[in-house]
């Protein structure tokens, strides 16, 4: 995992000057990210599950790797035009996050049922954060 996290990280660099690499990535990163709720139906130490999780990781060390200059914001251009924004933000809100129920009257959700447990436990829960925190970073 080592080795995928600095290829993961050195990738946004050296896609950035080039818009095929760069619309490349993009296109690769939003497919994958669009199958985090795959990883959560799949039965960990499936060989699908490890080879899953391990795509969606390095997804996520990509999106941290964007550096916060020009190219990579054409990259979280391309990223968003390609859906990548939209399919973690479907995942966490349709999917992991989606049977919260309704609001306290605080405001919030009520944090100490069983969905809200559940929903910290997905597998997919992970990726799907760092990701979404690669691409929103500035």
């Amino acid at each position: 995992r080592r080795a995928a996290d600095t290829l993961a990280r050195v990738l946004p660099r050296l896609a950035a000057h080039d818009a095929a690499a760069t619309d490349a990535l993009a296109g690769h990163v939003a497919a994958s990210v669009a199958r985090l709720p795959l990883l959560d139906t799949l039965a960990a130490g499936l060989p699908g599950a490890d080879v899953l999780a391990l795509q969606l990781h390095c997804c996520a060390r990509v999106t941290e790797g964007i550096p916060d200059d020009a190219t990579g914001a054409r990259l979280k251009s391309r990223l968003q035009a390609r859906g990548a924004l939209g399919a973690v933000t479907h995942y966490l809100l349709d999917v992991a996050f989606a049977g919260m129920g309704t609001r306290s009257a605080a405001g919030g959700y009520d944090k100490s049922g069983g969905a809200w447990s559940d929903a910290c436990a997905r597998p997919a829960l992970p990726p799907a954060l760092a990701t979404l925190q690669g691409l929103v970073k500035s």
